[in-house]
């Protein structure tokens, strides 16, 4: 099995709420972290509580796999995908506000030899998470540059 393969069968396994089956696919001192939190987790089972937190604020969270995109490099594999759900439960502290996520993520596993995940990383956004959920206002609009005058493009200015 490739890393790209062992990578999309983890979110396979999460989608279908199957999170102890990936313990075969760890090696033994794994290493995960969430980059968006600074939060490090030492062990399948110290992890495992972090993807059911995302089920249990989330019921049907989903890693949409249709769109994904897996990079495979040395030891290495790098998905980038986004994951939808209605936050219908407690999350990160936050009670339910029945509001939709779509979301984008980044993340990045590493391997042994045996093909085992050594440890990943976790990028997203925060921000528009919550944003997304209602819980912070969304960040301003930013303004367009205005079209620069004639003379400073160097076009002659007719007089």
């Amino acid at each position: 099995m490739s890393y790209a393969d062992t990578h999309r069968l983890g979110y396979e396994l999460f989608n279908a709420r199957d999170l102890e089956a990936q313990r075969e696919h760890v090696a033994a001192g794994f290493r995960y972290t969430d980059c968006a939190s600074g939060t490090t987790f030492e062990g399948f089972d110290t992890w495992l509580p972090f993807l059911r937190s995302w089920i249990d604020g989330f019921s049907d969270a989903r890693v949409e796999l249709d769109d994904a995109e897996f990079i495979e490099g040395d030891h290495a594999s790098v998905c980038l995908f986004h994951a939808t759900g209605t936050h219908d439960g407690t999350f990160a502290g936050m009670p339910a506000t029945g509001r939709r996520l779509d979301t984008q993520y980044c993340e990045v596993l590493r391997f042994d030899d045996a093909g085992k995940i050594v440890s990943g990383r976790l990028y997203y956004d925060r921000m528009t998470i919550m944003e997304q959920l209602g819980v912070a206002a969304p960040a301003a609009q930013v303004p367009q540059p205005s079209q620069p005058a004639p003379s400073e493009t160097g076009t002659p200015v007719s007089g």
